[in-house]
């Protein structure tokens, strides 16, 4: 599979189409388990090759990926109940 520039995904040598969906859904697993690295920011997604790669900042989270190969996010409860209760009258447990 390549990209609108025609740079070929590693990882996506099978793919499946479904024309119902607007947009495009992509396993950031099967790139990452092909060699690439994902970063997501406020802009977009980029799509690297890990040869040469180096991430310039500070770590603010790290989590390995489970047993099922996904890539969980674990935060403490109460940490996230302060944070939206600045800008919430009230928090509700989810």
């Amino acid at each position: 599979m390549m990209n609108d520039t025609g740079i070929t995904m590693p990882g996506l040598e099978t793919v499946l189409f479904a024309d119902d969906l607007r947009e495009n859904l992509l396993s950031v697993g099967r790139l990452t388990d092909a060699g690439s690295t994902v970063v997501f920011n406020a802009c977009g997604v980029k799509i690297y090759k890990n040869r040469g790669l180096r991430v310039v900042g500070n770590e603010i989270h790290y989590e390995a990926r489970d047993s099922q190969g996904l890539y969980p996010l674990s935060l403490r409860h109460h940490q996230l109940c302060k944070r939206r209760a600045r800008n919430l009258k009230k928090c509700v447990r989810t």
